[in-house]
């Protein structure tokens, strides 16, 4: 997990130092630049998107059946 935070925190390097230039600026990237940095948000969006991938798929289960139509 930290690997993948190294590398988005090396590719973006300077959207990361402008963003921290901004912080008294900007009160939205101040915002964005917390949820960045915060490693719970980040592991929890990991987990809900394999969740929205199976509901989505029983949705379309459901779709296929014609179960409520």
């Amino acid at each position: 997990m930290l690997s993948l935070m190294k590398r988005v925190f090396v590719e973006y390097k300077t959207l990361m130092v402008h963003m921290n230039n901004d912080l008294n600026r900007v009160v939205m990237t101040k915002t964005n630049l917390e949820y960045l940095c915060d490693i719970e948000m980040v592991i929890g969006l990991m987990c809900i998107m394999p969740m929205l991938k199976v509901v989505h798929a029983l949705i379309k289960f459901i779709q296929a059946c014609e179960t409520f139509a």
